[in-house]
């Protein structure tokens, strides 16, 4: 067994040595790393009250700073409390120019409180998410009186009408 390690190191040894001088060609291949930000990075729609109307979108820039073109890009939400009010504008983002999504909360949600991803990505392990929350209250009502009290005074049994 000793006899058989030191063979893998001697070898281990003669490869390395072939590789510094130059005997054995050897062939680095660096990736890129394809980066991308959003903008905004999370967007909270508020609180509105049940029966809101419609919530204005929120539109998103995605900036393709490089070192490549993004390709095959798309946009999913991971649920349906939101939706896409405005696709994304291009499924390519050349070097230095940008995309642009809208976003808005879906219309008629129940009370409570809601929350989602947007998930932008694309080819080369391209990937980017942006937090989404929206918040929807219960109606408030509220009611007075005017005036808050009255007083009728007294009257005798068997009275006529009160002044």
């Amino acid at each position: 067994m000793k006899n058989k390690a030191k063979k893998i190191r001697a070898l281990s040894l003669m490869v390395v040595v072939a590789l510094l001088i130059g005997i054995l060609p050897m062939t680095l291949m660096a990736t890129d790393t394809y980066t991308a930000t959003a903008s905004p990075t999370e967007k909270d729609f508020g609180t509105e009250t049940a029966g809101y109307g419609p919530v204005a979108a929120q539109q998103f820039t995605i900036p393709n700073p490089g070192p490549g073109n993004l390709t095959n890009v798309s946009a999913n939400l991971g649920g349906s409390d939101f939706e896409i009010d405005a696709a994304l504008s291009s499924d390519t983002i050349n070097v230095g120019g940008n995309a642009t999504i809208s976003i808005k909360p879906a219309d008629d949600l129940a009370v409570g409180t809601y929350s989602d991803t947007l998930t932008i990505s694309g080819d080369n392990a391209f990937e980017l998410t942006i937090d989404l929350t929206f918040k929807v209250e219960a109606i408030t009502y509220t009611a007075s009186a005017s005036p808050t009290e009255k007083d009728f005074g007294t009257e005798t049994a068997g009275y006529g009408p009160v002044a």
